[in-house]
């Protein structure tokens, strides 16, 4: 659970820390509570400046291609390290 995600940070982000804090938005995880009790609502983006927050559920939603390709490897991984442990 969790600690996968740690350790996926940490190897994609140079050693970022990872910590669990409550997220008060739902997303859509309702329509995952019937198949699994471990739901993480996270998601890795790493801002350039404190403007790029803006950018988000608003006008012209982006993040940079530098911040994707971490997003894209930081999954890739974490499912990677997953499925290793499930079969």
């Amino acid at each position: 659970g969790f600690r996968v995600i740690e350790e996926c940070v940490a190897s994609v982000f140079d050693g970022a820390p990872s910590m669990p804090a409550l997220m008060i938005g739902n997303t859509d995880t309702r329509f995952y509570w019937d198949l699994s009790e471990n739901i993480y609502r996270f998601s890795p983006v790493v801002f350039e400046n404190v403007q790029d927050t803006s950018m988000f559920h608003g006008l012209n939603e982006r993040i940079s291609i530098d911040a994707l390709a971490d997003l894209y490897q930081f999954y890739h991984d974490l499912l990677s390290k997953v499925k290793e442990k499930t079969f």
